[in-house]
């Protein structure tokens, strides 16, 4: 467990660690290919349209 002094700094932290954890390091459950790799294989996954709006994060709890 981790303790951050504002939602901004755990964000600011946990930002790096989640892109490598989606985007580059390979996970056996889904064959050795990091999450976005297997996400993007599975067309029902793949969003039709894209907003340009931004939308908000979710909340830590």
């Amino acid at each position: 467990m981790e303790e951050f002094e504002s939602l901004t700094t755990a964000r600011r932290l946990t930002g790096p660690w989640k892109d490598d954890y989606n985007h580059m390091r390979p996970h056996s459950s889904l064959g050795y290919v990091p999450p976005a790799v297997f996400a993007a294989r599975c067309p029902d996954s793949t969003p039709e349209t894209t907003s340009a709006t931004p939308q908000p994060s979710p909340p830590f709890h």
